[in-house]
């Protein structure tokens, strides 16, 4: 019975390695990072960082914007590609899966805090209570 447990083991064995070797010289090989990605990364989160650049999204095409006057600089964020764009070059980046989550949750998260803020600063500007303005649009009907 040993020889046989030794024979079925080595034959399992056998097939798991000849999987292995024919999976790796089939295997497609991963999307690695463009030279330009980690470049890419640094100036995106620069732009993200400075609270003079303008973020915009379009719902409906799902682009990013940032666009910062101080630098000259437009980006263009869609569909895994990135373009920085100035009066002078535009470069059109692709970027590899891990690269875009990390770029698309900077640019959602900033956007999301300037949105709170956005929502703070209005609430801290209402100078009158419903009842207020009821009661002015009483004065006006009046006149």
């Amino acid at each position: 019975m040993d020889l046989l447990d030794k024979l079925t083991h080595s034959l399992k064995r056998t097939i798991q390695k000849s999987f292995i070797e024919f999976h790796k010289k089939i295997k497609i090989p991963e999307e690695g990072r463009s030279e330009y990605t980690q470049e890419f990364m640094a100036i995106h989160k620069k732009l993200i960082k400075d609270k003079e650049t303008d973020l915009l999204f379009a719902p409906i095409s799902s682009k990013k914007y940032l666009k910062n006057e101080k630098f000259g600089i437009t980006v263009v964020l869609h569909g895994r590609n990135a373009e920085i764009i100035n009066h002078v070059y535009s470069y059109s980046i692709h970027l590899d899966p891990k690269s875009w989550t990390m770029v698309d949750r900077e640019f959602n998260e900033e956007l999301e805090n300037r949105r709170e803020e956005f929502e703070v600063e209005i609430k801290a500007n209402i100078k009158k209570s419903l009842q207020n303005i009821i009661n002015s649009m009483d004065k006006k009907n009046e006149k």
